[in-house]
């Protein structure tokens, strides 16, 4: 059987396969993960380990 539609025939093959291709089309785009942009650049090495303090044992054996 197929379907007259503004003067063109669609065959129910056709229209199967568009609702299909259709249905599928939705799927993998409403399952796609947004990405997200960085808000701040990280700070670089050298920065963070400045800024920790490394206090360990006595002062005698900072001296050394």
């Amino acid at each position: 059987m197929s379907y007259r539609l503004l003067g063109m025939t669609l065959k129910n093959e056709h229209i199967a396969l568009g609702v299909l291709l259709t249905a599928a089309g939705i799927g993998v785009g409403a399952s796609r993960k947004e990405t997200k942009k960085p808000t701040a650049a990280p700070e670089k090495a050298s920065s963070i380990v400045d800024s920790v303090k490394t206090t360990f044992g006595s002062e005698d054996e900072e001296k050394l």
